[in-house]
């Protein structure tokens, strides 16, 4: 070998050993989350009253109490109410789980575009969107301190190019029991693909129904599984435990300037300004940005897809994976971008509840399952608590038919570019 040829060779390895150093600083830290859990399984009791109709309650449903839907609301705003505690915080922990598979790309210390990172010591990412078959291709790990400084685009005035027509109606003087012969305060809005119950005083969500209102995918009971519900941050926006007050008391509010006939734009945040939420619902799905964190938070989806009597047989999808079993599979790892997750219940409803978080980052987000009859829960946590209380993150989530899961991704992940 010549003195040149050694030399090349040399080269080569240094800038080898340089790549792998630059990608092992962006793996994911796989840090541990302690996941609330509920004080214990209570019996089901009450239905849902809407419109002054009552109804019993869904069969197999476990949920506690029911709600009562008011009037659709006008441009006026309705007040969140005062706040209430959150019960139990025992905490359950899961080890680290499974490694990322499917071909996904290996993490590079480039950031992505996406993200708004840019690439040092590394390829860029690409960001694609989600594919056919729950692949959508390849991306590597963004530059977390891209992500961090660069800022969210605006949300939409408008569902813009929707793929469904309608309106999205809210009912302002609904209610959700929290206790016994407990109402409070809730925003039921409903859509042509759902409908939601946003409970004021705690700025979470604690009902979502497909539009005919039967099957319930998140499944809150006050006595039994009160931790159940979307954002669940950790620190902040839960639904109430048998009607203590929430850990933080939000006031929750329409804001009519932002919203339209497509669009309605809710804002929710504590007294003491350490905690503020957007809430964006369209035709398509519900949005939410978390705007200012008192607290390291992860964003989670504590639920029943499908319903409690199907949600843990429900086909569990993950960007970069192929199908997995919502039963057997469980994660602490970093989804590729864009960062969506999809459960689809094949057999009664034909539907999909899919997440997505809208920007890249190096944080695991966990999956994992409670499995004893009377719990019956499927918890996905995008960040695993850790996302940073100053970093200003968005998040959006709906339903759809399985046959339109992906179209439907596309949709939501340009619509909120």
């Amino acid at each position: 070998m010549s003195s040149d040829q050694r030399t090349a060779q040399r080269s080569f390895r240094s800038v080898l050993v340089l790549a792998s150093v630059a990608a092992a600083a962006c793996l994911p830290n796989h840090d541990l989350d302690r996941l609330n859990a509920g004080p214990g399984a209570g019996a089901a009791t009450g239905g849902a009253v809407s419109g002054g109709t009552t109804g019993g309650g869904t069969a197999g449903a476990s949920a506690s109490g029911g709600a009562t839907a008011g009037n659709s609301s006008g441009p006026a705003a309705g007040a969140g109410t005062a706040g209430s505690p959150n019960g139990g915080t025992a905490g359950s922990e899961i080890s680290n789980g499974g490694a990322t598979t499917g071909g996904q790309a290996a993490q590079s210390a480039g950031g992505n575009a996406q993200a708004g990172g840019t690439a040092t010591g590394g390829v860029a990412g690409n960001t694609p969107l989600a594919g056919g078959g729950g692949v959508g291709g390849t991306a590597s790990c963004g530059d977390t301190a891209g992500y961090a400084n660069a800022p969210l685009p605006d949300v939409p005035l408008f569902s813009e190019g929707s793929p469904v027509t309608g309106s999205v109606d809210l009912a302002e003087t609904a209610t959700w029991e929290v206790a016994m012969n407990t109402q409070q305060q809730a925003y039921k809005v409903t859509t042509p693909t759902a409908i939601y119950f946003l409970h004021l005083a705690s700025g979470s969500l604690l009902s979502l129904t497909d539009p005919s209102g039967v099957t319930q995918w998140i499944q809150y009971s006050y006595g039994g599984q009160p931790d159940r519900g979307i954002p669940m941050l950790g620190g902040c926006c839960s639904p109430p435990a048998n009607g203590n007050p929430p850990l933080v008391p939000m006031t929750t509010a329409k804001d009519s300037a932002q919203s339209s006939s497509t669009h309605l734009h809710v804002d929710s945040s504590s007294a003491d300004g350490k905690w503020r939420l957007s809430w964006d619902f369209y035709l398509t799905h519900a949005t939410v940005t978390v705007e200012q964190a008192g607290a390291d938070y992860g964003f989670s989806y504590k639920g029943t897809p499908g319903g409690p009597a199907v949600a843990l047989n429900t086909d569990l999808w993950l960007n970069g994976q192929a199908k997995l079993n919502a039963l057997t599979y469980a994660a602490n790892m970093d989804l590729p971008y864009p960062e969506w997750v999809r459960f689809a219940e094949p057999a009664s409803t034909g539907q999909s509840l899919f997440l997505v978080q809208h920007r890249d980052d190096c944080l695991s987000d966990l999956y994992q399952t409670r499995t004893p009859s009377s719990e019956k829960t499927v918890i996905f946590t995008y960040g695993n608590g850790k996302i940073p209380s100053t970093r200003r993150t968005r998040f959006s989530f709906g339903l759809v038919a399985n046959s339109d899961a992906d179209a439907r991704i596309n949709y939501v992940v340009s619509l909120m570019k």
